[in-house]
């Protein structure tokens, strides 16, 4: 469950930070987490410019890996990792929240 958050974060945050500005100029991106009633949540919110990653197209796995286009199979993973993913834009900002269930070694869904 971690690893997934983790490699989730790690590749969400790296596309805001690659990807959502046009200038050079400081800006503010937030994660909040929240463990409640056996899943997690994870809100990340950031002022870059408006991108709903749900909208994103998935990658077709089924082009050859020299003909296949770079990119989107990072929001490809998160998708797939997460039990939820829900997006708007709030305020000029994007919030994705992000859900997944934990269960502890003995199934009472605590971690």
């Amino acid at each position: 469950m971690l690893y997934a958050v983790n490699l989730s974060l790690d590749e969400l945050v790296t596309n805001v930070i690659s990807y959502g500005y046009e200038d050079a100029q400081p800006h503010e991106l937030t994660v909040d987490l929240a463990l409640a009633d056996g899943k997690l949540t994870v809100t990340l919110s950031d002022d870059a410019r408006a991108f709903n990653p749900l909208l994103a197209p998935r990658p077709d796995a089924s082009v050859p890996l020299e003909e296949r286009r770079i990119g989107g199979w990072g929001i490809q993973f998160v998708r797939e990792m997460m039990d939820d993913m829900q997006y708007e834009r709030v305020g000029g900002r994007n919030v994705l929240t992000l859900q997944k269930k934990c269960q502890s070694p003995d199934g009472d869904g605590r971690s």
